[in-house]
């Protein structure tokens, strides 16, 4: 049976021309307790991207899969034989695939990742190829237990009634979903106590530099002096030194005593550390590619092979993505591909 295409609605984008057929029956809302805590959550969850050790994580991972080498191949992993295989090939160079595959692998920090595909039909051949993938808002959308993905109906009302969004328009790609959780996985989710408390424990170590740092002038002044003359005093010696400033009588002795700061500097570096090492064990599943420590040779190839476990991981969610963007393309522009009899297969080479 043969899929009807509505090329006009494969041309438009959905923020200006689709509408959701809205229904309330299946649909779920988000199980992840940190999303649920707060109004906002996907927006706070973007904000822990500011972290600048979580941030060079987030990096690190996409990084192992991003530059990698992609080929087109049949079953039989020649080079792809049939002149109309060459639209497959063109259709590949038309898009930004470092940009696309940042898209990608953000559903894993995210749980789901909606990206639409903006579809242009080529002057030449008359083809239309996906040209465009926006990356869209997650809290945009809603996903029931089926996976189907639908937009919220605050966002639906506005736009036209009675139409589905295509399935050709929009990519729904998800992480670690089951049907109990169709979201996904959220790794950030795991991140934010880290990464609030660690930035507790900076904010609390700023304040006690600015308490114990600074030297403490102490100024004397005869008994009875006046007022103005200790107060003019305070301001000079403030000038020398900000705040740490005391004035007193030449005959009255003052002692402070002060905080053991070596074993409290350590205290907040510990804790810091500590929160960076959990950060690195949710994102990498390992430290020690993003933490400069001591360990053995063992330690850093054992470390090196999670690594490359993770990046296969990754390979996987791309390598599934891409293939579906060729299934779309071959559906979009059926009748150009009636003689075909297997479509290429999308893949990364892992350089070992």
């Amino acid at each position: 049976m043969r899929t009807k295409i509505n090329k006009e609605l494969i041309n438009h984008t959905i923020s200006n021309n689709l509408a959701n057929n809205y229904n309330s029956l299946g649909l779920m809302s988000n199980p992840d307790k940190i999303i649920n805590r707060f109004g906002n959550g996907y927006e706070i969850l973007r904000d822990l991207r500011n972290d600048p050790h979580l941030w060079s994580c987030i990096q690190s991972r996409k990084s192992g899969s991003m530059q990698l080498e992609h080929k087109l191949s049949t079953d039989n992993s020649q080079k792809l034989p049939n002149t109309k295989y060459s639209y497959f090939e063109k259709m590949i160079k038309l898009i930004d695939l470092e940009s696309l595959y940042s898209d990608i692998l953000d559903a894993i920090m995210f749980g789901y990742q909606p990206i639409e595909i903006v579809w242009s039909r080529d002057r030449k051949d008359r083809l239309y190829y996906p040209t465009i993938f926006d990356a869209l808002p997650q809290e945009y959308f809603e996903i029931n237990n089926t996976g189907k993905i639908n937009l919220k109906r605050n966002y639906s009302n506005k736009l036209q009634q009675n139409k589905s969004i295509s399935e050709l328009k929009l990519l729904n790609i998800r992480h670690e979903f089951n049907y109990s959780n169709p979201y996904g996985t959220a790794l950030l989710s795991k991140c934010y106590w880290s990464v609030k408390f660690k930035n507790g424990g900076i904010k609390l170590w700023v304040s006690f530099m600015e308490k114990y740092g600074m030297p403490l002038v102490l100024g004397k002044i005869r008994r009875g002096a006046s007022f103005e003359e200790s107060e003019k005093l305070a301001n000079e010696l403030s000038d020398m030194c900000e705040d740490a400033v005391i004035v007193t009588p030449d005959d009255v002795e003052i002692q402070l005593h002060d905080a053991s700061r070596s074993s409290s500097t350590e205290l907040f570096n510990e804790m810091i550390k500590f929160c960076n090492s959990e950060i690195s064990k949710v994102i990498l599943s390992q430290t020690l590619t993003s933490d400069v420590s001591t360990g053995s040779y063992a330690a850093s190839k054992t470390h090196n092979e999670i690594r490359k476990d993770v990046i296969k991981k990754d390979v996987k969610l791309i390598e599934k993505t891409m293939n579906r963007i060729i299934r779309m393309f071959y559906e979009v522009n059926k009748k150009a591909f009636m003689d075909l009899n297997t479509l290429p297969e999308f893949s990364l080479v892992i350089n070992e």
